[in-house]
């Protein structure tokens, strides 16, 4: 799912940016001990040129990983929001049905539609595509092949098989929906 592997991203950028920030401040300890001995040690100036170095490198190393989960981070929370800023633009169909494209919150395309249903006034609501996932442990026992490591990975289903990803709602069912929703709106809760 999308959902996991946006959790999954953010969880890793939070853990690298941890670990980069603890080899930054692990140069930054190397350097403030080199200093504080360096005057009272005896140490060649080529020995103290090469301890320098090699602190300042761990320290700018780990700024380096620090600054690379942050951004890593931010290009996935500017991903996740993505989704929450386009705006659904109603058009008609080769059939002349009105229909609306529109992304989830984890960036899902998802749309409404106007059912061709003839006998009442129907709308089909919902994810467009299907997208089976299995967790990693899971597949790897069913003997599928992926490159995950962990987390959930791609199920392979033969194209012969159909999904059912929309709602198909008549005028009287959402009507029923309507409340929660609007409440769901208003306050953030359905109750």
């Amino acid at each position: 799912m999308k959902t996991k592997n946006h959790i999954r991203v953010i969880v890793n950028t939070r853990k690298m940016a941890i670990i980069g920030w603890l080899i930054m401040m692990l140069g930054l300890i190397c350097i403030i001990v080199y200093k504080s001995f360096y005057l009272h040690l005896q140490i060649p100036e080529n020995i103290n040129l090469i301890i320098g170095l090699i602190s300042l490198i761990i320290c700018s190393s780990g700024a380096t990983i620090f600054m690379y989960a942050l951004i890593l981070h931010s290009s996935s929370v500017i991903k996740q929001l993505r989704g929450q800023l386009k705006e659904m633009k109603l058009e008609k169909t080769e059939r002349g049905f009105i229909r609306g494209d529109f992304t989830d919150k984890y960036d899902t395309v998802c749309s409404i539609q106007e059912s061709s249903l003839a006998t009442e006034d129907a709308i089909w609501f919902g994810v467009n595509e299907a997208n089976p996932q299995i967790m990693v442990s899971d597949a790897i026992k069913l003997g599928i092949e992926t490159t995950e490591k962990d987390g959930w990975c791609a199920y392979p289903v033969p194209k012969e098989v159909s999904f059912t990803t929309r709602m198909h709602l008549t005028q009287e069912m959402v009507k029923k929906l309507l409340p929660a929703l609007q409440n769901f709106a208003e306050t953030g809760e359905l109750s």
